[in-house]
């Protein structure tokens, strides 16, 4: 298992995630909460066991694929994004299932 403090650990170690597979987060964290998911932990399965394990005890919180193509388009900014224009993003993926583009 992996674990990442706070958004901001996630998306530092953003090039760690798995190539598939999802992040989960404690049961009782707001996935809408910018404050909560400042500073949850973040949790990877490793293996198949583990993944089991998260989905029984867990809640998702975004597909580790998805969260790097997230990364990606809001790398694409013209304006150089900070780590809110990552949170929100990801919070409006989460809501909407499609990108925040543009200008955050």
């Amino acid at each position: 298992m992996k674990e990442f403090i706070g958004f901001a650990g996630l998306l530092a170690n953003i090039d760690k995630l798995p190539i598939v597979g999802w992040v989960f987060v404690n049961t009782q964290v707001d996935r809408a909460s910018y404050e909560a998911l400042s500073s949850t932990v973040f949790y990877v399965a490793e293996d198949d066991m583990e993944e089991i394990y998260f989905e029984k005890s867990k809640q998702t919180f975004i597909e580790c694929p998805i969260f790097t193509d997230i990364k990606f388009v809001v790398d694409r900014s013209p304006i150089k994004p900070d780590l809110q224009a990552y949170l929100e993003a990801t919070i409006y993926y989460i809501e909407n299932d499609d990108f925040l583009e543009g200008p955050n």
